[in-house]
């Protein structure tokens, strides 16, 4: 069989062409792609239907900073998760929107970065099929000439601009560990991320603290991971199985084992709020040693200072681990995060397997954000997971969800909701408040004025002044100087009583 990267990669060197009448009209010599391409800016390459590159430019070597034979043979994966190797993360971004595997052509964004600057630009992606091909047809890719350094809204779908962004936030971020938990656009997703560049800055102690399931345990490893130094070593032990003995051991080893090391060792205690009071003792203990070097991160499900007030927990050892405290958030409190969080999650799978997803599809998403998620991330991820299992075509729909996600936002459509009770009186003298408190202002705390302002006498004023707690003694001087101010509190009573 002809080589299939030959037969859509090269033109016959000579093509009649020939007009409606059948006659030949000219001989034209057409050139083949690779020299077609061969000085174009605007460069081009050919992929297999496995995003495998079967081709490629000279030119699109260069945008991604690869010689020709290093690209070609290279697979692209439909990820802005970081991989294990610097050619697959270079090529990653010219992988094309898994929805190509049903559309003819699709335009998308393929994005490169080069000493920390993200460089994006249009490409055109079409499929090719070509007759005596063993596999199902060819995806040809040309790009436009020019890059773009702004990341711009993409022309397709919802799933190919979550995409794109990822990929953004991931360089902005720059970390080497998996950054899901703090993917998304909500005010507590940015919280927690410029918390997370704060603590990488310094190297004071830190307590993460959240409702469980909130990736606490993956914040502490992306943190150290980001702060350690060379002959930096990171344990770990967890609060709810470690008593005093087992701490002492662990801490005491390692104490002796610093003194001949350069290091800048982390102890890690995974729910520290279940550490037991002798626990607790021993490690006062040892922070209040003068060699004492080993830095902490700690998880907690509960605050330690908030413990301490309540004699639940050592106040001493809470006040010295919560000298920086970064708070995550459970996902009921952050659901306008929930696509780029699923987009993460299937990116994160594309990259550990051979078949692709694009994303989830508009109602699979609505289905998810109308879901409650008592186990947070964990739940969430493993939810997509398997629905990723479900799934027959490159992007997830609402039917690929399991049986369980279904019912929970069916339950959740139709949970009964509390009876809305309306107290009329007391929004009607809510609104007579304000209305008195303004009146008061307006007239400068003159009550004749302010009754005069609100069209009743200033005896009935008096009265729901009392009845408010409004009394005030502003401008009393000045009403005190009102001669017949007894005879006239004496006249509106009369008043009042008719």
């Amino acid at each position: 069989m002809d080589n299939p990267l030959a037969t859509c990669c090269q033109f016959p060197d000579e093509q009649n062409l020939t007009g409606g009448n059948g006659m030949a009209k000219s001989r034209t010599r057409m050139p083949s792609l690779a020299k077609l391409f061969e000085g174009s800016p605007a460069f081009a390459y050919v992929l297999n239907l496995d995003f495998e590159i079967l081709y490629a430019s000279k030119a699109c070597a260069k945008w991604v900073g690869l010689e020709l034979d290093q690209l070609i043979g290279q697979r692209c994966v439909y990820t802005s998760a970081e991989l294990n190797n610097d050619t697959k993360n270079r090529v990653r971004g010219l992988c094309p929107p898994p929805a190509i595997e049903n559309k003819p052509s699709v335009q998308a964004t393929v994005f490169r970065e080069e000493q920390g600057d993200v460089r994006y630009r249009n490409v055109h992606f079409t499929r090719l099929e070509v007759q005596d091909m063993e596999s199902s047809g060819l995806i040809f890719a040309i790009a436009e000439p020019s890059d773009r350094s702004a990341l711009e809204p993409s022309v397709n779908d919802d799933s190919e601009n979550l995409h794109t962004q990822l990929a953004a936030l991931s360089r902005e971020l720059n970390a080497n560990y998996s950054l899901n938990h703090l993917v998304g656009q909500s005010p507590a997703a940015n919280r927690m991320r410029r918390q997370a560049m704060v603590a990488i800055e310094c190297n004071s102690d830190l307590l993460i603290t959240g409702p469980p399931a909130t990736g606490k345990a993956h914040l502490a490893n992306t943190l150290f991971n980001e702060r350690k130094q060379i002959n930096d070593q990171l344990v770990t032990i967890h609060g709810s199985l470690t008593d005093r003995e087992m701490l002492q051991k662990t801490v005491k080893s390692w104490v002796d084992d610093q003194r001949d090391r350069t290091g800048k060792d982390w102890l890690l205690i995974l729910d520290v709020d279940q550490l037991d009071s002798a626990a607790q003792q021993e490690l006062c203990g040892f922070i209040q040693l003068p060699d004492f070097r080993l830095r902490i991160m700690a998880t907690s499900s509960r605050s330690l200072l908030e413990m301490a007030q309540q004699r639940q927990y050592d106040p001493d050892l809470a006040f010295y681990l919560s000298t920086m405290v970064i708070q995550t958030t459970s996902l009921a409190e952050r659901l306008e995060d929930i696509p780029m969080l699923v987009q993460a999650f299937v990116e994160e799978r594309n990259a550990h397997h051979s078949r692709q997803f694009g994303g989830c599809s508009k109602s699979a998403l609505e289905l998810l954000a109308q879901c409650r998620w008592p186990r947070n991330l964990d739940q969430l991820k493993q939810a997509v997971l398997e629905a990723c299992q479900n799934a027959q075509g490159p992007e997830i729909q609402a039917a690929d969800f399991s049986e369980s996600i279904q019912q929970r936002a069916k339950a959740t459509r139709y949970e009964t909701r509390p009876e809305l009770k309306i107290d009329l009186d007391a929004y009607l003298e809510s609104i007579e408040r304000e209305l008195i408190v303004r009146a008061l202002n307006q007239g400068k705390q003159n009550k004749s004025k302010a009754a005069k302002l609100l069209g009743i006498n200033r005896a009935k004023l008096l009265r729901r002044l009392a009845h408010f707690d409004l009394n005030t003694h502003a401008n009393s001087e000045q009403e005190s100087r009102v001669d017949s101010s007894a005879f006239l509190e004496a006249a509106d009573e009369n008043e009042a009583s008719l």
